[in-house]
């Protein structure tokens, strides 16, 4: 009997729009990749509030059941839904590795600053833990936005077709949401202990064959962690104190990925700086620090701040080094004045932050010209 229903069986993707509070199916397709993208156009349309995808599974002619897999809203306006300015060079993914790298992870911080620092949550997170990117794929219509925007550079750069770009990007994204879904199912996940992250990472190598997996794993298992920390400052306190007890080079990796997460907020540079008397002041401070050149620490500096100097001063460290001098890049690309005292003022700040950053020895501009 069993086998006679299961022989019979079908799955398919409904499309349903919310039109002035009331549902109705719009559409039907026969994969979930192509029922999101028809959802994601009629949000477009006018009148449309919001969409949804619901997986049903038909026996017989009857739906035995269905699930929804995929829900977004109309923004709204508010601050954590609104897309912020990216370095888009570079800033797109060929491959589902590459969604997970820093460079990725660092546009995924500047895109979507609102969204993480209202919601106290990392770009790590939104890759490797459900719940937080269930939110973000709540947040109206905040991720496709995100991924249209990126489609377009890559098009634009790449001199290919802005569709068939959207699309290879849409399925890269469809598939770490799926992973991560997937990952949240399992009932049993092992999570640090005693040993910190070099026993928890060796537990996950004997499990998995495959890197890759091991590295989301791994990842996954940390941001589980995390969803117990109130905000950014607390996570990367947390996150600097595993560093403590790693040797494994993946392990400390991976504190250096979390990091850099959390220091591309503006509030948490703000907390580990303290009160500065101008822009340029602090962004000399940031610089001194990513060179291991910080001789004195700001007033009432976190504790974790003498940690992350030392991290900083080998040879690795790099995801958070590179972060650092992102933000100080951007904010000489911005409006704000490095001082108060006038063009004077403001060209003498200029002089001293060009001088921390040039590196004798090679001739060349920290971070670029």
């Amino acid at each position: 009997m069993l086998s006679a229903i299961l022989s019979t069986r079908v799955v398919r993707f409904e499309v349903d729009a919310e039109r002035e509070g009331r549902w109705t199916t719009e559409s039907v397709a026969e994969s979930e990749s192509e029922a999101i993208e028809i959802a994601r156009r009629l949000l477009g349309g006018k009148g449309c509030e919001a969409v949804r995808v619901m997986r049903a599974l038909e026996s017989r002619g009857s739906v035995v059941g269905t699930t929804e897999i995929f829900t977004e809203r109309r923004p709204t306006g508010g601050a954590d839904t609104r897309l912020a300015s990216c370095d888009d060079e570079g800033a797109w993914c060929e491959t589902l590795d590459d969604l997970y790298g820093n460079r990725s992870r660092r546009t995924i911080g500047q895109l979507l600053r609102g969204f993480l620092d209202a919601n106290g949550v990392t770009p790590t997170e939104v890759l490797h833990s459900f719940r937080v990117y269930k939110r973000l794929d709540n947040a109206d219509s905040l991720l496709s936005a995100a991924v249209s925007r990126i489609a377009r550079a890559r098009a634009t750069a790449t001199k290919t077709d802005g569709a068939l770009t959207q699309r290879a990007i849409d399925q890269i994204v469809q598939q770490a949401a799926v992973r991560v879904r997937d990952a949240a199912a399992m009932r049993s996940v092992p999570t640090i202990g005693d040993g910190g992250l070099d026993a928890l990472l060796a537990k996950f190598r004997k499990g998995y064959a495959d890197p890759g997996e091991q590295r989301f794993q791994f990842r996954h298992s940390l941001c589980r962690v995390l969803e117990g920390c109130n905000g950014l400052p607390h996570r990367v306190e947390m996150v600097l104190d595993w560093s403590s007890t790693a040797k494994d080079p993946e392990s400390i990796a991976v504190v250096d990925e979390l990091a850099a997460d959390c220091l591309g907020s503006a509030g948490v540079i703000k907390d580990m700086l303290g009160l500065q008397p101008d822009l340029g002041s602090a962004l000399a401070m940031v610089v001194e620090l990513a060179r291991d050149r910080l001789k004195a620490f700001p007033a009432k500096a976190p504790p974790w701040l003498e940690t992350l100097r030392k991290l900083l001063a080998g040879q690795g460290f790099e995801a958070t080094r590179q972060v650092l001098l992102a933000r100080v890049r951007r904010e000489l690309g911005g409006e704000r004045a490095l001082t108060r005292d006038g063009a004077a003022g403001e060209a003498k700040a200029l002089n001293v932050l060009c001088d921390r950053l040039f590196c004798d020895a090679q001739g060349v501009y920290l971070g670029g010209a």
